[in-house]
């Protein structure tokens, strides 16, 4: 099949970093979250100045609330940090410190991911595809198990990734 885009780049550490930021800070979970957290905060806030108005104390379990509040939308943070350590150290062991390359071909069969890393490919129909996401360098495709197989913008070879997107569009991916 004849391939209609092709993206080829290094996997360096600021290619995997913004795929992270995006998969840890930007998607629904990480945005509910940080909501999350600043609504416990403001109910503890409401809690203690009511029960202290009230009462005249603030009760230990309130305390506690105000103190741990603010750690849920940091436990993403804390996330990330790990995540990006480990996934470094993995990347160099594996490839033994080299460079690894990333090719992306796309045809009207699918779409083909392959790593020179790996000696297999990463075949993807596009049934298996929810959704692109968009960040300042990458171009990214969700799959349906939440994994995001992203593409640098300066790594297309054939093919834009506007013409891509628009593609994808036509595939039925939004």
């Amino acid at each position: 099949m004849e391939t209609k885009f092709e993206c080829t780049y290094p996997l360096t550490a600021e290619v995997d970093d913004e795929t992270l930021r995006y998969v840890l800070f930007r998607r629904w979970n990480a945005v509910f979250s940080y909501v999350c957290g600043a609504l416990f905060f403001v109910l503890a806030v409401a809690m203690g100045v009511w029960f202290y108005q009230s009462a005249g104390y603030v009760p230990a379990k309130v305390i506690l609330l105000l103190v741990l509040a603010p750690l849920l939308p940091l436990t993403q943070v804390l996330m990330y940090g790990t995540a990006r350590k480990n996934r470094h150290k993995q990347m160099e062991e594996i490839t033994g410190g080299k460079p690894v390359t990333v090719t992306v071909r796309v045809s009207d069969a699918g779409i083909e991911y392959l790593s020179s890393a790996r000696t297999d490919a990463t075949t993807l129909p596009f049934d298996e595809i929810k959704r692109t996401v968009e960040t300042k360098n990458l171009l990214g495709l969700m799959s349906k198990s939440k994994v995001m197989y992203p593409m640098a913008k300066s790594g297309f070879t054939k093919g834009t990734p506007e013409e891509l997107k628009q593609f994808l569009k036509e595939k039925g991916i939004r």
